[in-house]
């Protein structure tokens, strides 16, 4: 990125473009997804996040290559988008460990009503057989 030529310039633009464009697309898709309070919070802060870091970071890199400012590139290469992506980069971690929290604690709330029907099912089944038998002593 430092020493753009301009193939190299076009195919790092069209690189960091078209990853954007992906990252946006499969963010929208998580976006419409069912959220608990803490989790669209967290994803709110992750949106905001993410959008400083395009806006002011990733976009401006992708102009002053372009436009070969390679003093403003590289303000923003060493300066600017290294802590706006960890602020974004920090959120994301905490957004991703809630969900894991969220599924650990579902998964335990299945194997827990499995557990459950299990044992029902199994003592239904014994008082089934038990009805069977004595039902069966009646009739002989």
């Amino acid at each position: 990125l430092m020493s753009p030529n301009a193939e190299a310039v076009k195919a790092n633009s069209a690189a960091i473009e078209a990853n954007s464009a992906q990252i946006s697309k499969i963010w929208e898709s998580y976006a419409k997804t069912v959220m608990t309070p803490q989790e669209a919070l967290l994803a709110d802060t992750f949106a905001k996040a993410r959008a400083t870091y395009l806006e002011q970071g990733l976009k401006p890199a992708v102009e002053a290559m372009r436009a070969d400012d390679i003093p403003q590139l590289a303000t923003l290469v060493q300066d600017t988008i290294p802590a706006l992506f960890e602020k974004s980069r920090g959120t994301g971690k905490e957004l991703i460990q809630l969900q894991i929290n969220v599924a650990e604690a579902e998964y335990e709330a299945a194997q827990a009503r499995y557990s459950t029907i299990m044992t029902i099912s199994i003592v239904s089944i014994i008082l089934g057989v038990a009805f069977a038998w004595g039902l069966g002593l009646t009739l002989i």
